[in-house]
C-alpha cells in the first residue's frame, strides 16, 4: 500500500494532466546487518562512541549499544553518512530491533531513528535534531522530534501497543523480548512512524513546524543512564536499513555502499579528487650550496612526474638537471638569475645539482 494512500494527511491530488501514478520499490542507499563478527565497519558505515560505563559492541548479525550506569556516560553509534531530505519523496529508515521484555528498564534513556547529536550527550540534551523512536527514563515509548536540542512528543505509545493502534488484527507488543521492526518516513514538512510494517502507522505530523531544524542528518542510537540507574539499557540492533522513494540513487553510485555517488560539478563535468600516484610524495627543499662547489638539490626519483626549480636568493645560481656537476656558464648547466625558475615541459628523472655562493638558498619542488 502507498505510503500516499494509507495516511490521510500525507495524501496528495491527482496530476492535473490526469496521468496515472505508480510506484517503484523503494531505494535503498545504505544497509548493515552486522555480519562482520566482532568488527565495526567503522570505514564506511559507522562512527562510535562512548563514556563512563557505555558500549557499543558486535557480534555476528548484532550490534549492541548499552548505556552503562555511570553518571555522564553513554553509548552511541550514528552513520558515516548523512542523508539529504527527499522532498517530494521520503527517507525511510527500517531498524530491526530488539529491547528486554516488559517492563522497561527505568532511569535511562534510548534513543534510535534518524538524527544528530551532541558530542557528549546527557539527558537533558541527548539528541541535537532528530525524528525517532525513544524510551525515556519513566520506562514509556514514545515518538519524538528533536529540534536544536528542544524535545516534541507525537505520540505516548507506552510499554507496548495494541491492535486498535496497529489496525492489523494482531496484538504486537515491543515489550515481548523479540525483535520489531520500526519504520519511520521522513522529509522536512512531513514525517510519519509505523510499527511492525510499512503501513502499520503510529504517529504522524504533517507539518515542519516542530522540527527537526537541520534536515540533513545521519540516522543513529543513543543509550545513557540517568540518576538512580543500577541496570544497563540496551539497543540490540538486528539490521538497520535506509532508503529513499525518489530513486535518486538511479545517479552513478556504488554498488556496495550507494550513498557514495559521483558528484557533477557546476560545469556539468563529473568531479574528481586528483590524489599522488603510489609512491610519489611531493617535497619542498631549501639547500644552500658552498662556494665553488657543485651539490646535489634533489635525489633522482623515477616517478617524477613534476618539476620546478627557483632562485629564492639575490645572486645568479646554476642547475645541472641531469644530475651532473653544475658550472655556472658550463655546458649543461642553467643560469637562474634571482627569483628566476626552471619548470621543464618533460621533467627529467635524473638527480639535480645546484652551485652558487656560499649561503645562496635554492629551492626546488617535485611531485
Amino acid at each position: 500500500m502507498s505510503l500516499l494512500n494509507f495516511v490521510p494527511p500525507v495524501t496528495e491530488p491527482k496530476s492535473p494532466f490526469g496521468y496515472q501514478k505508480t510506484e517503484l520499490p523503494y531505494n535503498q542507499v545504505f544497509w548493515d546487518a552486522f555480519e562482520g563478527g566482532a568488527s565495526i565497519d567503522t570505514t564506511n558505515r559507522w562512527t562510535t562512541s562512548t563514556a563512563g560505563g557505555g558500549t557499543v559492541t558486535q557480534t555476528t548479525g548484532t550490534l549492541t549499544v548499552t548505556s552503562g550506569t555511570t553518571a555522564n556516560g553513554f553509548g552511541l553509534v550514528q552513520t558515516i553518512p548523512t542523508f539529504l531530505p527527499r522532498n517530494p519523496a521520503f527517507m525511510i529508515e527500517q531498524g530491526q530491533i530488539q529491547l528486554e521484555a516488559a517492563p522497561f528498564i527505568l532511569n535511562t534513556y534510548r534513543f534510535w531513528g534518524f538524527g544528530s547529536f551532541p558530542g557528549s550527550p546527557t539527558l537533558a540534551s541527548p539528541v541535537t535534531n532528530g525524528v525517532g523512536w525513544e524510551i525515556n527514563t519513566d520506562g514509556r515509548l514514545r515518538a519524538v522530534i528533536f529540534a536544536s536540542g528542544g524535545r516534541t512528543v507525537i505520540a505516548d505509545l507506552g510499554v507496548g501497543l495494541s491492535a486498535g493502534i496497529l489496525g492489523t488484527g494482531a496484538q504486537v507488543r515491543v515489550s515481548d523480548g523479540s525483535t520489531h521492526m520500526f519504520v519511520i518516513y521522513f522529509r522536512g514538512d512531513r514525517i510519519v512512524w509505523c510499527m511492525d510494517n510499512y503501513d502499520s502507522v503510529v504517529a504522524s505530523v504533517v507539518t515542519g513546524a516542530q522540527g527537526p531544524d537541520i534536515n540533513t542528518i545521519g540516522w543513529g542510537a543513543l543509550s545513557l543512564p540517568a540518576t538512580g540507574a543500577t541496570t544497563s539499557a540496551a539497543i540490540n540492533l538486528a539490521q538497520v536499513t535506509l532508503s529513499e522513494t525518489a530513486h535518486n540513487a538511479f545517479q552513478i553510485s556504488d554498488g556496495t555502499f550507494p550513498f557514495r555517488r559521483v558528484t557533477v560539478n557546476a560545469s556539468g563535468q563529473i568531479s574528481t579528487t586528483a590524489t599522488p600516484a603510489a609512491g610519489i610524495t611531493p617535497t619542498d627543499r631549501t639547500i644552500t650550496s658552498l662556494s665553488g662547489s657543485s651539490q646535489q638539490l634533489m635525489a633522482a626519483n623515477a616517478a617524477r612526474h613534476s618539476l620546478t626549480v627557483q632562485n629564492t636568493g639575490n645572486a645568479n645560481i646554476g642547475v645541472n638537471p641531469t644530475g651532473g656537476t653544475a658550472v655556472i656558464g658550463g655546458a649543461g648547466t642553467l643560469t637562474l638569475a634571482p627569483l628566476g625558475s626552471y619548470t621543464p615541459a618533460i621533467p627529467t628523472l635524473s638527480a639535480v645539482t645546484v652551485i652558487g655562493t656560499a649561503g645562496q638558498p635554492a629551492y626546488a619542488n617535485e611531485s
